[in-house]
């Protein structure tokens, strides 16, 4: 179920998606008191540890080998330069200028080498604080890293139902963001997801998501059942792990849906969701707390303002890179 582009079009729908709920989520600021965003972080991260765990199955499967020799200290080095790369060149550009600007932030930033150093080691602390999910994601890579070599010794093809089971149980007592070093906590609560990712085979996802096999009522029933629990029980355990696996089915069944009507409206931003992802945030600053400290403007005026830009902004950063990277291409090819 691959397009021209080589891609999974229901994992590009799930992409686009999440990263449409990341910037919703992330527009509501001093004003999370309500159902929208208690619905958005009941499984927006979630969803994305889902995709990356699925992902990385996925890699496994194509390579013909399994995960302990697939996923060897190379592939964990890539995911570090694709991760903590980015974590800690962009948090160090902009400590400093957020320090001096104070006035216009959410948190003050101890100006320091302590503070530095606290905001890289504690990711809810930094200074762009949704980039909180960069070091956690890596560090669940390299348990998954860990688990793979186990894997090879205890010789049973059971071991991911047992992970499964023992991960569940983590994810009901950790909590997702914490003020602990390295967000470990977080680690533990969102590792549950990723395995349940990988955990899906291959075959049996695919004809659940082909064109012809999804139906529209089911889907969208769930997606009214889901929404009436969230109504009745608004904030109440939204971090549990039944919410955060009942908002991965909703969102596999709109993926269903949008792939069995051959719909296009999200194909465009297709590849684009990290680069909205790492650059948002500028977008979304600029448009809440500049904008209304500047202005005075009703906080849903700034709200509506950070959902445009802080994903049109960074998509059109995408395309202009996307058009730079083509141009260089060229001009190399002709030499």
């Amino acid at each position: 179920m691959r397009d021209s582009s080589d891609r999974l079009p229901w994992v590009s729908f799930l992409q686009v998606f999440a990263i449409i709920l990341v910037v919703i989520g992330h527009s509501f600021y001093h004003h999370e008191d309500n159902l929208v965003y208690e619905w958005i972080y009941s499984f927006h991260m979630p969803l994305f540890f889902f995709i990356s765990g699925y992902l990385l199955q996925y890699s496994v499967k194509r390579s013909g080998k399994p995960l302990g020799k697939y996923f060897g200290v190379r592939v964990l080095a890539k995911k570090a330069r694709r991760l903590l790369l980015p974590y800690w060149l962009i948090s160090s550009l902009v400590f400093v200028p957020k320090s001096f600007f104070g006035n216009f932030a959410g948190r003050e930033v101890d100006f320091s080498w302590t503070g530095y150093i606290h905001m890289l080691l504690v990711p809810i602390d930094n200074v762009i604080s949704i980039y909180w999910f960069l070091p956690t994601l890596f560090l669940v890579f390299c348990l998954a890293y860990v688990g793979g070599k186990l894997a090879l010794l205890l010789k049973s093809k059971y071991w991911i139902a047992l992970v499964l089971v023992g991960t569940y149980f983590l994810a009901l007592f950790f909590p997702r963001y914490s003020t602990e070093i390295l967000n470990y906590p977080g680690v533990l609560a969102f590792l549950f997801y990723f395995v349940l990712g990988y955990a899906l085979d291959l075959e049996m996802l695919q004809p659940l998501l082909a064109q012809n096999r999804v139906k529209p009522v089911p889907a969208l029933l769930w997606g009214v059942v889901f929404s009436i629990i969230c109504f009745v029980y608004p904030g109440k355990g939204w971090d549990s792990p039944f919410y955060g696996v009942a908002g991965i089915v909703l969102s596999l069944c709109l993926a269903g849906l949008y792939c069995r009507f051959r719909c296009k409206f999200f194909n465009p931003f297709y590849g684009s969701s990290y680069t909205i992802y790492l650059f948002s945030w500028f977008f979304q600053v600029a448009s809440q707390q500049v904008f209304l400290s500047v202005t005075g403007a009703h906080w849903g005026v700034g709200s509506a303002l950070a959902m445009v830009s802080g994903f049109f902004g960074p998509f059109a950063i995408f395309k202009l890179w996307a058009y730079l990277s083509a141009r260089i291409a060229e001009k190399r090819g002709r030499r």
